[in-house]
């Protein structure tokens, strides 16, 4: 479809050329305008605007078509603008993450799972703030679910809380190595493990067996071991 600011059916090339002009110029625009802008490119003798001009002005509908053609260049305005704060916004939300990829692989290299916490808390402080700040900037730029249950205001994470979290996803990533090499290698019953289950962390029939016992000190052999739950 043709858009309205666009040449008609036997709409005439001139006073075409001439709305062309007059819709460039603006939200100001005006006939007078136009008439002196193509006044001598067409050899116009006359000071003013003549009849014609006018009579064209109202049977192609100058007015209307050009601020047709203005609200439509707002909206690409518009979009423009959106696309900027878009971009804007996704650039910080990847430094954050960057940021804290990195924050976690110092926690990654000094190994919290082998300290104490007296030596948590002592060589902490710096890294706990940085992944605070940056935990909290990432929330500011994400949206938030209005499901979601809204952490405590002025939650702060301490090094106990990193040893604690250290552990928690070294205990895992043991699981996930022993459950791939139970699955890959067949190891009892048809279903992975003696219980017939995939995970070898569940007892008969998928019941739970209970999370492992995180009380092991670091002189004890590193080994999963489960107890049961309380029933």
């Amino acid at each position: 479809m043709t858009a309205s600011w666009e040449r008609q059916t036997n709409e005439p090339a001139r006073w075409y050329a001439r709305l062309d002009v007059f819709r460039l110029l603006g939200p100001r625009r005006s006939i007078d305008a136009t008439f002196r802008i193509v006044k001598e490119s067409d050899n116009l003798t006359g000071a003013r605007p003549g009849a014609a001009w006018y009579a064209a002005a109202k049977q192609w509908k100058w007015k209307q078509r050009a601020e047709t053609w203005d609200e439509a260049q707002r909206s690409v305005y518009r979009e423009l603008a959106a696309q900027r704060i878009f971009d804007a916004h996704r650039d910080r939300v990847d430094k954050i993450e960057r940021f804290l990829d990195t924050a976690f692989a110092v926690l990654d290299i000094a190994d919290l799972a082998s300290m104490d916490k007296d030596e948590a808390r002592a060589k902490l402080p710096n890294i706990r703030l940085m992944i605070r700040d940056a935990i909290a900037a990432q929330r500011k730029e994400l949206p938030v679910d209005p499901n979601a249950v809204a952490a405590p205001e002025g939650l702060i994470l301490s090094a106990d809380d990193l040893l604690a979290a250290q552990r928690e996803l070294a205990h895992w990533k043991r699981i996930n190595r022993v459950t791939a090499n139970h699955h890959n290698a067949g190891v009892g019953g048809d279903n992975g493990n003696e219980n017939g289950n995939d995970n070898p962390h569940l007892g008969p029939e998928g019941s739970p067996q209970g999370p492992p016992d995180r009380t092991l000190d670091n002189n004890q052999p590193k080994e999963i071991t489960c107890r049961p739950q309380n029933t």
